[in-house]
């Protein structure tokens, strides 16, 4: 769905309303609506010099500066405005809760949709994004419930037939997040009739298959999903998944040694098809593809970073900001951390100790990549030049783990220890260590992989080729054991990257 920043009459509230005529805010909303947004720029600016306090003129100029992508400088406009013009307004609330996303600021964004729909509940586009992040939250009753109001008012909207079937989607997820196959199919069946060629229906679908047990069923659902939309390889994936867990080695085989053929850096492929490969027995294979002792890194960092006395006060300091983060939470259905305690993404608005972290990341990542032994060209080992960081602050309790999981969407993955109870250790199964090998149990695997443990050590941090599999092997103690695990997620990169020095062929 569009947000509303590029059409003032749905974003400006009763000033999109209003018939300003001739005046000069009707000039410049005029040449807004008429996709010249230099000119209304120019004079909603001319306004503001003369009044820097006329409320619509800010929420003109904040809109405009929102539609061109300037989401930081609309922000304050939008701010200013709603404060000028006294009472709330759904739909400035909702352009500056879009501004928010586009900026990062997630629990900003979040109140601003809340107060939008407070005020003007028939706001469509907020009950929409508030469902996205509510499922994305696992606020499971609070998705259903805004999914529902999306429904309710797509009977009155031009994009009626997209928007429930969009809901109808969303609903089955959560219904799918409780293992709850009826409703989800329900849902699912009412959407196929709205569209009935929408790829998410099928994949879902499979879910449900899946679910009750009917795994050729599931099979057909994920690749008709993938017929449908052959751009996006989940529904391939999933179809692959599902035929190594039911022994059809030979079928999944061709499925995914063609998917290697055209995709040899798509990492959710390559997890999947070193799987397939300890599978089958092509052992060697296996081998080649995921490098353990060369591509797994531990480094130990000696020195604090600057303003910090001592190393011990920079993991203090770490450590007071995750336990002190507003998004620390327990056990949640999407996320893999069980007996334990886990934020959110730490590096939005980072505080100025997890800042300084940052920069120890990128460094430690630009030397791995740049190292010799790790720029083999094999699939999945090919670095791009230019990264974001996301990141989330782990608490482990007594018996805490975190089950096989990978990070396909990164291209390096690691983690930093701050503080690691006495009782992790190497011996007696490796409580508490970091262990790479064996896959999530979605794959059913029959043979036992090969499993490579690492010690954590306080000050140590790990990095390693993100579509590597890897857990926290389970452990006792009446400490907690305390980390920050991160990815290094690719941008489009405009060449491999190249050693500093190394001119471009």
């Amino acid at each position: 769905m569009q947000d509303s920043s590029g059409d003032p009459g749905k974003g400006l509230g009763d000033l999109g309303k209003g018939n300003l005529g001739k005046s000069d805010l009707g000039k410049a909303l005029a040449a807004f609506r008429n996709n010249q947004p230099a000119l209304a720029l120019r004079d909603v600016e001319r306004l503001l010099n003369e009044n820097p306090e006329h409320g619509h003129a800010n929420a003109l100029k904040g809109t405009i500066l929102a539609a061109q992508g300037n989401a930081g400088m609309a922000i304050t406009f939008l701010e200013k405005a709603l404060t000028l013009l006294g009472a709330p307004d759904g739909a400035l609330l909702f352009n500056l809760g879009r501004a928010y996303q586009q900026v990062g600021k997630r629990l900003k964004a979040k109140t601003a949709f809340e107060h939008a729909v407070s005020c003007a509940p028939d706001n469509t586009q907020a009950w929409f994004m508030l469902a996205r992040i509510y499922q994305n939250q696992d606020d499971l009753e609070a998705c259903l419930h805004a999914n529902a109001q999306v429904i309710r008012l797509s009977e009155s909207h031009s994009d009626g037939v997209a928007l429930r079937a969009g809901a109808l989607v969303e609903m089955a997820k959560v219904h799918l997040k409780r293992k709850d196959s009826q409703p989800a199919k329900q849902a699912l069946d009412e959407a196929a009739r709205d569209a009935p060629r929408d790829p998410r229906v099928h994949l879902l679908l499979g879910d449900v298959y899946r679910l009750e047990g009917e795994h050729g069923l599931a099979v057909e659902s994920y690749l008709q999903a993938h017929e449908l939309y052959p751009n996006s390889r989940e529904g391939f994936l999933n179809a692959s998944t599902l035929l190594i867990h039911d022994g059809e080695l030979d079928r999944a085989a061709l499925l995914l040694e063609r998917a290697m053929q055209g995709a040899r850096e798509d990492r959710k492929i390559i997890s999947a098809y070193s799987t397939l490969l300890w599978e089958m027995g092509r052992d060697q294979e296996y081998d080649d593809l995921l490098d353990y002792s060369r591509f797994v890194s531990a480094t130990m960092v000696e020195n604090a970073p600057s303003g910090y006395d001592s190393l011990t006060q920079f993991h203090h300091t770490l450590i007071d900001d995750i336990r002190n983060h507003p998004t620390l939470r327990g056990e949640r259905t999407t996320k893999s951390t069980i007996g334990g305690l886990q934020t959110g993404d730490i590096f939005v608005h980072a505080s100025p100790a997890i800042a300084s972290f940052m920069d120890l990341v990128n460094r430690t990542i630009e030397h791995y990549i740049s190292d010799a032994a790790h720029n083999t060209g094999e699939p999945g080992t090919v670095w791009s030049e230019a990264w974001n960081l996301i990141g989330w602050g782990v608490i482990l309790h007594s018996q805490g783990y975190q089950s096989p999981h990978n990070h396909p969407s990164g291209m390096v993955s690691g983690v930093y220890y701050l503080q690691v109870p006495t009782e992790v250790d190497l011996t007696r199964g490796a409580p508490g260590c970091i262990e790479f090998g064996p896959p999530n149990e979605k794959f059913g695997v029959r043979r036992e992989p090969p499993r490579h443990h690492r010690l954590p050590r306080e000050g140590m941090m790990v990095l390693f080729p993100s579509h590597y599999w890897h857990r926290t092997v389970p452990f006792e103690s009446g400490e907690e054991r305390i980390c920050i695990a991160f990815d290094a997620i690719p941008l489009p990169r405009s060449g491999a990257f190249r050693p500093p020095g190394e001119e471009a062929s």
